[in-house]
Order: C-alpha cells, then structure tokens, then sequence
C-alpha cells in the first residue's frame, strides 16, 4: 500500500504580525512531532518494502550459491594445501594470531573468536544441512530460505 507521507501535515492558518510567538510554539508542538512521525512512518514503510523483495531473492539464491562455489575454486578452495590463495590466506592469518597472542594478549581473545565466527560461517555457508524433515541443503540455501521465512512470519 502506497502512502503519500507529506500529506500528513498540520494545518495551520496564516496570523498577522501578533502570532509569530504562537507560530513558533506550534511549530515546536505541532510541527516537530509531525516531522518525527514522518520520518518514522517512511522508516517503517522503507523496511516494509525491503521485506516484501524476498520472493525476488529466492529467486535468486541457486545463482548467488553457485557464484559463491566459482569465487571459491577462483581462491583455490579445491586444493588448500597445494598452494592456493585461501592456504595463504589461511596461513597469514595463523601467524597473525600467533603475533596477537605474543604482543597483544589483551586483543587477542577478540581476535580469535572474529576468526572462529568466520570460520563457522563459512563452513555453514559451503556445508549441508539436514532439515527437520530429513532433506539435505546446501547451508548458503538454507540460510537464505531461513531468513525468507522469518520476514514472511514478520510481515
């Protein structure tokens, strides 16, 4: 549903040269609140419109799955210990660690649980997942239907 935002507005009647004090206590009383309605209202109505393009990502999640696998193979992802951009990746980030661990301690905890929680979503987003009802998916697929679903349930 389409709503025109600037139509809710206060209506006030032009005063003479005597009513700019009651001009300014109506534009602090009146005026103001409405402007935060406003902003409030297109806020929601924004997000009611980014929820209701769920149906066009759905679409689209085999696609943005099977780009994903490509960027991977790209990096190397078939063949880690053969020299691959993510075995690199893999082993700068090792010897980050360890040098957060002997210069940094302080840091090092957050560094390392960053490092864990992108490790645990890229094993979900590449790993399979098995449902209640006993199909295999992909996690990327998974994921995307899951969060689907939820702003289904939202709406």
């Amino acid at each position: 549903m389409k709503y025109l935002i600037d139509s809710y507005t206060a209506y006030m009647v032009n005063g003479g040269l005597l009513d700019k004090g009651s001009e300014v206590v109506n534009w602090f009383f009146i005026e103001l609140p409405f402007f935060f309605l406003r902003m409030g209202a297109m806020i929601f109505l924004i997000m009611e419109n980014v929820m209701n393009q769920s149906d066009y990502f759905v679409g689209k999640q085999q696609e943005a799955y099977d780009y994903s696998l490509d960027i991977l193979k790209g990096f190397g992802g078939t063949g880690i210990v053969k020299g691959s951009l993510l075995g690199l990746a893999i082993i700068l980030s090792a010897y980050y660690l360890l040098y957060s661990f002997f210069s940094n301690r302080r840091n090092f905890m957050k560094s390392l649980l960053h490092y864990f929680a992108v490790f645990a979503f890229f094993i979900c987003w590449f790993g399979q997942v098995k449902t209640i009802d006993g199909k295999t998916q992909n996690g990327a697929i998974f994921l995307i239907s899951s969060v689907s679903e939820m702003t289904k349930q939202v709406q």
